[in-house]
């Protein structure tokens, strides 16, 4: 009738048929989400256990579990890139921030990661980033190779401003100037500069002290 006022039809929700059940979609959704946040949880808690050394033990299967909880919600470390190596190799800096590949990332801090990273005596800078859910890039800037510095019979690689890098073997850069003696690596830089003014000195100069 004209006077009566318009009928609104909605279209019925729509659902999903799962073998005999329907399901709602929305409904799904939330469940999904809460699965998704119950297992992040778990994640987490079974990496701290793990990290504090309550599930290691010989035969033990929990300390991979939590990176196959963290793969099945996205977050496992799959996506590794590690740039600025020069006389190290990946593996010496994922163990030193404590990442395995397709391990776990849930509770990873990039911060502290870099820190870890500066504080070793090879590395310059390093910078860390993490971008989720799965990919994690390091950047490292390695301290460079300078001289070699002999004392009490041991051989230290030092750089420029005489810091040792225990890490670097002095046999795989014989190349090196060497120096020697006690308190001689706080005064590489200056010695060699002094000598590399005199081409011809420093091809017959084997060792300064």
């Amino acid at each position: 009738m004209s006077g009566d006022a318009p009928r609104v039809y909605k279209r019925p929700r729509q659902r999903m048929r799962l073998g005999a059940f329907a399901v709602d979609p929305s409904r799904r959704t939330r469940f999904m989400a809460r699965m998704g946040a119950v297992l992040f949880l778990g994640a987490a808690v079974l990496h701290g256990l793990n990290q504090g050394g309550h599930l290691d033990y010989d035969g033990s299967p929990w300390p991979k579990l939590p990176g196959k909880l963290s793969g099945f919600v996205g977050m496992a470390a799959d996506d590794i890139h590690i740039t600025g190596l020069v006389h190290q190799e990946p593996e010496t800096v994922l163990s030193a921030i404590g990442v395995k590949p397709g391990g776990s990332l849930i509770g990873f801090d990039a911060a502290k990661a870099r820190r870890t990273l500066e504080n070793l005596d090879w590395v310059s800078t390093a910078t860390v980033q993490r971008l989720f859910p799965n990919q994690l890039e390091v950047s490292i800037a390695e301290r460079v190779p300078f001289a070699i510095w002999q004392r009490d019979g041991t051989y230290y690689v030092i750089d420029h401003s005489g810091a040792a890098m225990s890490s670097v073997e002095a046999s795989r850069l014989p190349q090196l100037p060497l120096v020697t003696g006690e308190g001689a690596h706080r005064a590489a830089e200056e010695l060699i500069n002094h000598l590399e003014a005199f081409p011809a000195l420093m091809l017959k100069t084997r060792a300064a002290a």
